[in-house]
């Protein structure tokens, strides 16, 4: 493999970790084994009874959390603890109610597209970002939780497409154009702590949820061969 541009390893690296991280949630998952079925039932009535939101009740929120934990049902519950820890330490449950008209208007996201299946998929012009402004304009918390913003509108939105289609969606898709992307504003070296954390909060908390990512008008800082 041949990177064109060094200065970009580490963003790189990132697309490259999500291309392979987030395929683990192959196309014949799509339905639960009947291995899984058992499991849910028992994962469920050993955690029902700390779960805080409507949907962590639902078994395509709850497989996500086994899938990850390669459905050791110990593991996946302390994981699903820590992200309960996590969503109340953060106030979680009021980010979709925050004002984020701002933001949305400079980086507004995408939830109507569907692939021929049903399956949601949210869209972003993700080199629109200038990651490098925000961060020495003192915006990067902001920046970072609008980012999670977006993670929480598309979670609830592979819930609602589910519902309203009839189909069970345990994931979806994400689609990322490139367009205006550049080494200097979105690769420097203090935009590095936003993409860490990005990557840090979908493993953590938003596990299993993107199963393919798709980048268009990508430029040479993500060729390679």
């Amino acid at each position: 493999m041949h990177l064109v541009r060094s200065s970009s390893l580490l963003v790189i690296n990132i697309a490259i970790y999500f291309a392979l991280v987030l395929n683990s949630t192959c196309d014949d998952e799509k339905l639960y084994t009947p291995m899984e079925k058992m499991l849910l039932k028992k994962f469920y009535s050993e955690i029902k009874q700390d779960l805080t939101l409507e949907i962590m009740h639902e078994n395509k929120y709850l497989i996500r959390y086994l899938r990850a934990q390669n459905h050791d049902i110990e593991k996946a519950e302390a994981m699903l603890h820590r992200t309960i820890e996590w969503r109340n330490e953060t106030k979680m449950d009021n980010i979709l109610q925050e004002d984020w008209s701002s933001w949305i208007r400079k980086y507004p996201i995408s939830l109507n597209i569907r692939d021929f299946e049903g399956r949601p998929t949210m869209s972003t012009v993700i080199g629109r970002i200038d990651f490098r402004k925000h961060v020495l304009n003192g915006k990067k918390d902001e920046l970072d939780r609008y980012i999670l913003y977006c993670y929480e509108r598309s979670l609830y939105n592979i819930h609602h497409v589910s519902k309203l289609s009839g189909k069970e969606f345990v994931d979806g898709y994400l689609l990322l154009n490139l367009f205006g992307y550049t080494p200097q504003r979105h690769a420097c070296l203090a935009c590095m702590p936003s993409w860490v954390k990005l990557i840090q909060n979908y493993e953590r908390h938003y596990p299993q949820s993107v199963t393919r990512i798709i980048m268009i008008n990508s430029n040479l800082s993500f060729s390679f061969y």
